[in-house]
């Protein structure tokens, strides 16, 4: 009889360590760990992004400045997305020197500049792309929370800007 149980039981140990996994992942991409490990400001300033970026030969020269207890939980993981999402195609694609990201917070704004240093990219190429997730994925949150998105860049480099209302 305890022959025929232990495999369901390791089979139900199983199942249950997978979806243990799968919760704590989808509870990782809905709010990451380091907002609540460190809040967003050391988030932002902190080694995680200065390290990724410093692999990279790239500079990272963030400034935050406000209090960010204005900021509402959905902006504070939109902002911190964001900005991992252009740090990340700053990585990848700019050849850049230098990645400043600035943060500035009042009673009725959060600006989010990331700004680097690099090759710049064609825009119309990009939205033409099918695939460009990274780019549409700052768009959709941008636009979900009611803010503006503009994006410029040429050959010395891009800056992205997303405000939003507090």
């Amino acid at each position: 009889m305890k022959s025929k149980i232990t495999p369901i039981l390791e089979s139900i140990d199983n199942i249950a360590n997978v979806m243990y996994q799968s919760t704590s992942n989808l509870m990782h991409w809905l709010r990451p760990r380091v907002l609540d490990d460190l809040g967003l400001q050391k988030a932002l300033t902190g080694p995680t992004f200065e390290q990724f970026l410093n692999n990279a030969n790239i500079m990272y020269i963030p400034k935050i400045e406000g209090d960010l207890s204005f900021l509402n939980g959905d902006i504070t993981i939109a902002v911190y997305r964001i900005a991992q999402e252009s740090i990340n195609n700053t990585v990848k694609h700019s050849r850049a020197e230098h990645c400043w990201l600035s943060l500035k917070v009042d009673d009725s704004h959060t600006t989010l500049t990331i700004k680097d240093d690099g090759i710049g990219f064609d825009v119309q190429i990009i939205n033409e792309i099918k695939n460009n997730f990274g780019l549409q994925g700052i768009e959709d949150r941008v636009i979900a929370l009611g803010g503006n998105n503009r994006l410029t860049t040429d050959s010395n480099g891009t800056c992205h800007i997303i405000t939003f209302k507090n």
